[in-house]
């Protein structure tokens, strides 16, 4: 949107942002090609649009093509198997996921805990991070770097041990870097 000259000055990312659908099955093609089948369908049909509403949405549904069975598939994902890549084009708002599951680690637990108030973000931008490596500078050393630039003091110890205990959350971005 800021390309577009949007601006929202007084707005947080946690009122802008809609939750990242994801698809397990690696199937987006698919699905894409089904919505669009489904889309040429029920437009052909001369129906009241509650009726076509509806078709559309059993359609969908038969197909494995509801979007309402992927909301917050992506959060639950990593959650569940410890990792997700997320792939996408420029602009498709990778970035903006990273960021906004790294701000759920500020947020106060829920009571009883919750998934992040057992684990430790680590935000590493492979941009900045290709820029840092050599032959003596190992991606601990990068993490703690890039976390204090940030105004973050995380020591690579304190990394090492999260990571020692499975409570390490890493979160790189830039996969094309």
């Amino acid at each position: 949107l800021a390309a577009l000259g949007l601006r929202f000055r007084a707005t947080s990312l946690s009122e802008i942002y809609v939750g990242a659908n994801a698809d397990v099955s690696g199937s987006g093609k698919s699905a894409q090609s089904i919505n669009r089948a489904v889309d040429e369908f029920v437009d052909a049909l001369n129906l009241p649009k509650a009726l076509k509403d509806q078709l559309e949405s059993q359609l969908r549904r038969s197909f494995g093509a509801d979007p309402s069975n992927e909301v917050g598939a992506a959060r639950q994902l990593y959650q569940r198997f410890n990792n997700v890549v997320v792939l996408g084009d420029p602009g498709s708002g990778k970035t903006c996921f990273v960021k906004y599951e790294i701000l759920a680690y500020c947020k106060p637990p829920a009571e009883g805990g919750s998934w992040y108030s057992t684990h430790l973000p680590v935000y590493v931008s492979l941009a900045e991070a290709s820029r840092l490596i050599d032959e003596k500078t190992s991606l601990l050393d990068i993490c703690e770097i890039l976390s204090s630039r940030r105004g973050i003091p995380l020591p690579k110890m304190e990394i090492l041990k999260a990571l020692s205990d499975g409570r390490a959350a890493m979160f790189f971005d830039g996969l094309d870097e």
